[in-house]
């Protein structure tokens, strides 16, 4: 998959930012098709989206300068994924860090720099919850999955004034999938406002 740098969440051991998986295999799996699969595209993983460009498969797109460390408190994973995007996203540096609070909340701090402003930039993370926006925050709440599992609770905070949000849900047909999901799955997607040719975000990630 396409998926540098890529992150899911769980609370008390129930989901709440997820990766899709993989639908049951086909010949298309296999083939030069295999990136026209929604699952398979860093657009459906928690990864931005640059003038419409994700990320690019093959060994030679990949992580640079990865670092971390953990204590008691804290875990934290630092990377730059710029390199994972072909050329026509116009990345310089794309700085990601992971900070885990343990018993608190998950922060994501995205730090960027491109050749020249960007018309847009999207930042996508998919849930199996029930997902409600309001300013500033986005709920998620349980929901039944299938084989009597839950998704979990869990509310995420980002700045208003930097991104705008919409939630799609995309509906599930293949039995693989709807065995982990169940009917559907909602991808948020995060807009930036102004984004520039640089700059920073930072979503947070906390427990109801």
């Amino acid at each position: 998959h396409n998926d540098v740098g890529h992150y899911i969440v769980y609370v008390d051991g129930e989901p709440v930012i997820v990766d899709a998986g993989v639908e049951a295999y086909t010949g298309k799996t296999f083939s030069s098709e295999r990136y026209d699969i929604w699952t398979m595209q860093s657009a459906y993983h928690s990864l931005p989206t640059i003038n419409g460009v994700m990320q690019a498969p093959g060994m030679e797109f990949a992580a640079k300068d990865a670092s971390s460390e953990e204590d008691s408190e804290k875990a934290n994973i630092s990377l730059d994924i710029a390199d994972a995007y072909p050329p026509e996203a116009n990345l310089k540096t794309w700085r990601r860090d992971l900070t885990l609070v343990r018993r608190q909340e998950i922060q994501v701090v995205d730090q960027y720099a491109l050749t020249e402003a960007a018309d847009s930039i999207q930042m996508s993370l998919l849930t199996p919850c029930i997902a409600v926006a309001s300013d500033g925050k986005i709920t998620l709440g349980k929901r039944q999955l299938s084989n009597d599992r839950s998704a979990g609770a869990a509310c995420i905070h980002f700045d208003a004034d930097k991104m705008t949000v919409e939630i799609e849900r995309r509906d599930l047909t293949d039995g693989k999938s709807m065995h982990y999901w169940g009917e559907y799955l909602s991808r948020i997607l995060f807009t930036l406002v102004d984004p520039g040719a640089s700059g920073e975000v930072e979503v947070r990630i906390s427990k109801l």
